[in-house]
């Protein structure tokens, strides 16, 4: 029993202590280009790219997103 609670604690924290560090990751950058107003440029440069507010939507959702998961360290923007 002693050891089952141990390897239950274990396999909790190692699986999400990857979770975390990319958590605190995405934060930090976030943070950083909120603070160095990137992503008041990056919005300026969307928005330069299309007047139609809908393709505006997908263009964020679709690149930023990619862009957020990568500098993050969680993946590679495939798509």
């Amino acid at each position: 029993v002693q050891n089952l609670k141990a390897s239950v604690s274990y396999g909790a924290l190692k699986g999400l202590w990857p979770i975390v560090i990319v958590i605190l990751g995405a934060i930090f950058s976030y943070n950083v280009m909120q603070a160095t107003k990137a992503l008041d440029i990056l919005r300026d440069i969307l928005a330069s790219i299309s007047e139609d507010k809908r393709i505006q939507v997908l263009l964020i959702s679709w690149c930023f997103g990619g862009f957020i998961e990568a500098a993050a360290g969680y993946g590679t923007a495939v798509a």
